[in-house]
Formats: C-alpha cells, sequence, structure tokens
C-alpha cells in the first residue's frame, strides 16, 4: 500500500478506501433515516454499534478494530497531530467498553497512543494527540473498540 503523505484527512464522505473494519465498525450516515447515527462530518461517520438497535449490545462481549491507511509524517511537519472528533455512550473508566487509539511505526507493532476515558457522554469531543516524534516516520493508526 501506498503511504498517504502531507496532509491527511478523511471525512468518509466519499467512502473509506484504505481503511479497515472489524467487529461493528462500519460506516453509518445521517441520511438513511436511522435516528441512531451521528456525524461530525457532514453525513457520515465510522461508527461502532448496530444499526437496528443503536448500542453494540449483542448479548456477548465483543470487540472490533478500525485501521487506517499508512501515513507518512514528513519530517519537515510543523505540529504534525492525530485530530479527529468522538461521540460516545459507554461504561465510564477504563475497564470496560475501552476505547484505545494504538500507532504502529514504520511497520512495527502496534503500540498504545491513548486510551479514552472521563469526556463527557453523548456529546461531540475533539481530541488531538502529538504527533512530532513520528516525524520522518509512516504511521498508522488503529482505533480499537
Amino acid at each position: 500500500m501506498t503511504p498517504v503523505s502531507g496532509d491527511f484527512v478523511e471525512n468518509f464522505e466519499g467512502g473509506a478506501p484504505g481503511w479497515t473494519a472489524n467487529g461493528l465498525w462500519h460506516v453509518a450516515d445521517t441520511i438513511s433515516g436511522n435516528t441512531y447515527h451521528l456525524a461530525h462530518s457532514p453525513t457520515r461517520s465510522y461508527w461502532y454499534g448496530q444499526d437496528g438497535t443503536g448500542n453494540f449490545d449483542t448479548g456477548l462481549a465483543n470487540a472490533g478494530t478500525l485501521l487506517s491507511p499508512v501515513v507518512s509524517i514528513p519530517v519537515t511537519a510543523v505540529s504534525p497531530s492525530l485530530d479527529f472528533w468522538t461521540w460516545y455512550q459507554t461504561e465510564s473508566g477504563t475497564t470496560y467498553d475501552q476505547k484505545i487509539i494504538r500507532i504502529s511505526v514504520d511497520g512495527g507493532p502496534m503500540t498504545v497512543l491513548a486510551q479514552l476515558s472521563g469526556d463527557p457522554m453523548s456529546t461531540w469531543v475533539h481530541k488531538q494527540f502529538d504527533l512530532s516524534p513520528y516525524a520522518g516516520s509512516q504511521v498508522q493508526f488503529q482505533f480499537y473498540f
């Protein structure tokens, strides 16, 4: 896969080329008439849940990952960061309903970049993570629920 270089912005309005999802992760939209779908971009976002119920309760423990394309961060990048908007309604804390962001650097193993918790529920929250330590590298992000 050819890495994306320079500023990489994805709002999923044109689909999700290069992204890999499993578990209950899927592109959801606000135009299908399903009241469970929220999007911070105009109409689409990735969502972890079931369309029919609006939640992730399948009766069994479940998990899924959303994997980004490989992104090249130039050595000359000024203040590179991972920025995204998140909205969730889960149990609080970090034991159950885990929301973890992982990073792979130059094809290496995934390591934890951050674990999300403590944000207000049911509201859009902007998240930003400094990627300056990875300038000159190729990175890939994994969103784990």
